[in-house]
């Protein structure tokens, strides 16, 4: 009875992930260049156009200047998703106002019929700053790859 009543009031907590998490994902991927040092994660770049010190997910030196940045456009809300684009791009410009880099951005994107077409508006306002936008894993990791050499 009293392991019944244990259970009752304490029910057993279900184990396993939450699912597909593409960050995670993006970091085994990166993790042979991450070992090497040949690139690093979480990097800060002190000088902007603004002054204001700006992080990105991912960084290669040695010659190849490439930022990864990660950004989550999953969403339900449309002016969200424009609003993440918006600041990731002003991002982008500071960054590379101050920096010779090229920029690589890894867009999580939902199937959600009622924000696809806003989704690629997003993607095309960060394009437009010159960034190169990925959405998937393979190619945000084949991509660093390359650029690296």
């Amino acid at each position: 009875v009293e392991r019944l009543l244990a259970r009752v009031v304490r029910p057993r907590r279900r184990g396993g992930g939450g699912g597909f998490d593409p960050g995670q994902a993006l970091e085994r991927s990166l993790r042979p260049l991450l070992l090497s040092q040949r690139v690093v994660a979480d990097y800060t770049f002190p000088t902007s156009r603004s002054g204001v010190a700006r992080r990105v997910d991912y960084f290669a030196n040695s010659g190849a200047n490439v930022a990864l940045d990660v950004i989550k456009l999953a969403l339900k809300s449309a002016d969200e998703v424009m609003r993440r684009a918006d600041a990731e791009a002003f991002k982008i410009e500071d960054i590379r106002d101050a920096n010779q880099i090229e920029v690589v951005v890894f867009c999580t994107t939902s199937n959600d019929e009622a924000i696809v077409e806003v989704t690629k508006s997003a993607e095309q306002v960060i394009a437009s700053v010159g960034a190169s936008v990925v959405t998937s894993v393979d190619d945000a990791a084949a991509m660093m790859a390359r650029l690296v050499g």
